[in-house]
């Protein structure tokens, strides 16, 4: 499939191949491998796109500190506040965290923009929209925030907890 990873097809048919010569030469029970059964365990190209990956850290980051999203009791550091399924970071605490881990803000925010994981101002009909923040209201004050959408699910495979086919 064109969304596995190009490394982990390789791999994947070599382990079809080595699978299929073991049924035929040792076990010859008809019951070798399938694409359809190894392919929840490959990896995706967007599993590995380092942008992707920053994204997923960021939703992790947001769920292990849900307090700094809320106006009242966050001991003492704001971040900025949920509204539905967009996080509103306000942008200074933003590049702060995304720096402290090595990630470039603005090279995220551009593919964020691109890959619609973030909302921005609008500025005008018919103009090039080239901003990456959105405005927000927070604890009485209007802040410049990146307003991150979240998505639970991304990137994750939901996988039964059977034991693997090979």
């Amino acid at each position: 499939s064109g969304d596995i990873h190009g490394k982990q097809v390789l791999s994947a048919s070599i382990l079809l191949a080595a699978d299929a010569l073991a049924d035929e030469i040792i076990f010859r029970d008809g019951k070798s491998l399938t694409v359809d059964e190894i392919k929840p365990y490959l990896i995706t190209n967007q599993q590995v796109d380092a942008n992707f990956r920053c994204y997923q850290w960021l939703m992790g980051v947001i769920a292990s500190n849900p307090r700094r999203f809320e106006t009242e009791d966050n001991n003492g550091e704001l971040w900025g506040v949920r509204d539905g399924n967009v996080m509103y970071i306000i942008r200074s605490v933003f590049d702060r965290i995304m720096t402290n881990e090595g990630f470039s803000p603005a090279t995220f925010l551009q593919w964020a923009k691109r890959n619609h994981k973030i909302l921005v101002d609008e500025q005008g009909k018919g103009s090039n929209n080239n901003r990456l923040t959105r405005r927000k209201t927070i604890g009485g004050h209007v802040a410049t925030c990146v307003a991150l959408v979240t998505d639970e699910a991304a990137g994750y495979v939901e996988v039964d907890d059977e034991p693997l086919p090979f």
